[in-house]
This record gives structure tokens, C-alpha cells and sequence, in this order.
């Protein structure tokens, strides 16, 4: 097959652990409605298990994006209590991209804050930032013509 299997998350507008917890839940619940379910029962089990049952089906490498990845650290960075559940679910969810990385052509990740300058996510230690590279400047949406 000569399609890309696809996963679109959004994680704007986020102020509680289990609102976001909900929300990845439900998007999971979605694609594994139409590829089938895995075995796991974690937000991060179940990724890896949808990439893999993607990789199975369409012979290609998963797509992934999370548009506004930080929002949910950015919106509870003055509440201790939430702030520590959002970094949780983070830790829960993204080691799966590293897990699989067999399964996947690339995770794409939009936000205001340097990915590297959350520790939170050293699981991924393969990450480049393209916002500044002139060749995705229109992917971005950061143009200045002259």
C-alpha cells in the first residue's frame, strides 16, 4: 500500500491530569476502533500497540503529530498538584515513540517551549528542532520575506 497511517493528537486547553489522561484515552479509543485493540491498558502501551497494529496493516511507517505539546505543562505550571499528574501522563505516553520507533516515519510536535529544555522527555534523544532550519520555515509557519 502507498498510504502513511496517520495519528493526530491536540493537546491544547488542558488544565487537569484527568482531562488530558481522557482526552489521549479517547483519541486512542478512536484509531484502535478502527485497527483494533491491543493488550495493553496503558496510554503508552496502547500507542505503541496502535503503531504496531498501523505498521501491520498498511506496511508503512506511522505518522505522528501533537500539536501543542506543552500546553497542558504550560497551563498548569502554577498548580504543584496538576502540573505533577501532566508530567506523569507525559512520562506514560511518550516512551512509546522511542519503544516503537520501528513503527514510526516521524513524530511531529508544535509548542512554544524548546522540547529540549523539559528533562521530562529524555526518553526521546533523537529529536531535531526544524523551526529554524530556511528549508521548513513554511511547514512551520515562520516566514519573513525580504
Amino acid at each position: 500500500m502507498d498510504q502513511t497511517a496517520g495519528v493526530r493528537f491536540d493537546f491544547s486547553g488542558f488544565n487537569t491530569r484527568e482531562d488530558f489522561e481522557d482526552y489521549i484515552s479517547g483519541r486512542l479509543d478512536e484509531y484502535e476502533q478502527l485497527l483494533g485493540k491491543g493488550v495493553y491498558n496503558s496510554i503508552g502501551g496502547r500507542m505503541l500497540s496502535l503503531m504496531q497494529k498501523a505498521y501491520e496493516q498498511t506496511g508503512e511507517q506511522v505518522a505522528v503529530l501533537v500539536d501543542e505539546y506543552d500546553s497542558p505543562l504550560q497551563h498548569t505550571l502554577f498548580d504543584e498538584q496538576e502540573h505533577k499528574g501532566i508530567v506523569q501522563v507525559y512520562r506514560s505516553f511518550f516512551p512509546s515513540f522511542k519503544t516503537g520507533d520501528k513503527y514510526l516515519k516521524c513524530l511531529f510536535l508544535t509548542g512554544i517551549t524548546k522540547f529540549t529544555q523539559l528533562s521530562l522527555f529524555s526518553t526521546l534523544n533523537n529529536i531535531s528542532i526544524l523551526s529554524a532550519w530556511p528549508e521548513y520555515a513554511t511547514v512551520c509557519g515562520i516566514t519573513n520575506k525580504k
